[in-house]
């Protein structure tokens, strides 16, 4: 701009100075014409009325010549408050310009920003609209979950108490039973037989044919003896035959009695048995019972108890 200023000031300065040295060869020009004049007047009577009419016509438009030159040089001239005006004009047409420019290029990137926000908007509803389907879907396999686990523990607890109950409807079926241990084993040996003449021998009991429903030896221990299996008609037979249960133990024999327990109860009994805190477990009367110390109360035990739950929880508990 600096530059473009200093330009125009020389410009105007040289018409300028053209101008003053056009204006000073007209004057002396003047000055010749009028001297020429007046060494005519000298001999006015050289001269014609025509020939000065002809001479005042040129130098009317020698003048008029001269001023439309001057006139046409003025207007060439830049003054400095028209080029400062021009300046201020072209620099606002520029401002403007840019200013336009500017806010194209602002209302584009606006256009493109909206674009890319309703892009990403239209991405956030589509993962909220999936995350919602996949919470909704997550609830119902929860839902479901939850109702496979209540239909679980229901079949658990039934199942527990179906066992429960078999276990105790296969022990009732035992009630009038006994298991007679240790007795030796011999081939084609007549059970029944050797087990009337072991009572008559060490218990001093004798049975009558009718109290004895089956009799047999089962399944034990490998390298011992097969225990004898005796089913009696009622509770009061098998009172009188476990009666005398210390008598055949203590014969010396390696004989002993004891009550037809199932595979559930015996497990539980040596489960206790082997329990640090279980100082003795035995079976009575369709039942498994034990103690924590020799003179604590016993606590009554069904095959799906937790033992240490149940010892601690009932330790110091009321007699059963």
């Amino acid at each position: 701009m600096a530059s473009s200023n200093n330009s125009i000031s020389k410009y105007v300065t040289v018409k300028s100075t053209s101008s003053r040295e056009n204006k000073e060869k007209t004057k002396e020009k003047t000055k010749e014409k009028e001297a020429k004049r007046g060494s005519d007047s000298v001999q006015p009577n050289k001269r014609t009325h025509s020939e000065l009419a002809n001479s005042s016509g040129d130098d009317i438009m020698l003048i008029m010549n001269e001023l439309a030159e001057i006139k046409s040089e003025l207007k060439a001239t830049v003054k400095n408050r028209d080029l400062e005006k021009i300046v201020k004009e072209m620099v606002a047409t520029l401002v403007k310009e840019t200013r336009s420019e500017f806010n194209n290029q602002i209302a584009e990137m606006k256009k493109e920003h909206e674009k890319e926000n309703l892009n990403l908007q239209k991405r956030i509803d589509w993962l909220e609209k999936k995350n919602l389907e996949l919470t909704e879907a997550n609830a119902e396999r929860a839902r479901a979950v939850r109702v496979l686990e209540n239909q679980f523990e229901d079949l658990e607890e039934i199942a527990l108490e179906a066992s429960a109950r078999s276990n105790y409807n296969e022990q009732y079926s035992r009630k009038n039973n006994i298991k007679i241990h240790g007795v030796q084993e011999s081939q084609g040996e007549d059970t029944a037989e050797v087990v009337s003449n072991l009572l008559a021998d060490v218990a001093k009991i004798r049975l009558d044919e009718d109290d004895v429903i089956a009799l047999h030896r089962v399944p034990g221990k490998p390298r011992v003896p097969r225990p004898i299996l005796v089913k009696l008609k009622n509770s009061n037979a098998k009172a009188k035959i476990m009666r005398k249960r210390s008598d055949v133990k203590n014969a010396g024999k390696g004989m002993r009695l004891s009550d037809d327990v199932t595979k559930r109860n015996s497990d539980l009994i040596q489960r206790l048995q082997d329990h640090d805190h279980i100082y003795q477990a035995w079976y009575f009367n369709g039942g498994v019972y034990a103690k924590t110390t020799p003179n604590g109360k016993r606590i009554k035990f069904d095959i799906h108890d937790n033992i240490d739950e149940k010892v601690n929880r009932r330790k110091s508990g009321p007699h059963e």
